[in-house]
């Protein structure tokens, strides 16, 4: 009996192992948009997110956010020679704006914090006092992070990164391309 269920279960194994879906064959996780869709929500968060800051205390001239942005693989940490062809992509984003010292910093970041918590995203805070930065998180898996910078050059930065969630890459997509 015992010479019969050991070959049974090593043909079982092989069987079950050959029905797995390589990760060539799986497609890339998050919602099914396009990176323009994605670029487009990302550019008017970042506006939006500008718009904490009172003009009053914005010095010079505001250019909006990077326009446009080449993607990265979705496994981008893994390198070239182990990323999958099918990992799909995300776009990356940004807004900086130049700001006077003596912007209450916290009031802004509060206001954002209980503002987007409102709205069902998800708010993560890091650091306290002057030195804080939020993470926000979209229930589509976009993420936001908000923080101000002071710098030698400049009074102070108001400095938001994006992502998007990781999104099916287009067939003719190219990642020297800027989305």
């Amino acid at each position: 009996m015992k010479g019969v269920a050991i070959p049974g279960l090593v043909l079982g194994a092989i069987f079950f192992v050959g029905c797995v879906p390589s990760s060539e064959q799986i497609p890339a996780p998050g919602p099914q948009i396009t990176l323009q869709e994605a670029r487009q929500f990302q550019n008017q968060e970042l506006l939006d997110l500008g718009e904490y800051v009172p003009r009053e205390h914005v010095r010079g001239e505001i250019s909006g956010p990077i326009e446009r942005m080449s993607a990265m693989k979705c496994d981008w940490a893994k390198g070239p020679a182990f990323s999958s062809k099918n990992s799909g992509v995300f776009l990356p984003g940004g807004y900086d704006i130049e700001i006077q010292s003596e912007t209450d910093t916290g009031a802004i970041l509060d206001r954002i914090l209980e503002d987007y918590e409102s709205r069902g995203w998800t708010v993560v805070e890091e650091g306290s006092g002057d030195d804080r930065e939020l993470e926000l998180t979209s229930s589509d898996g976009y993420t936001f992070y908000v923080r101000f910078y002071n710098s030698d050059v400049t009074d102070q930065e108001f400095v938001i990164s994006s992502f998007s969630p990781c999104i099916k890459a287009p067939d003719d997509f190219d990642i020297f391309e800027k989305y």
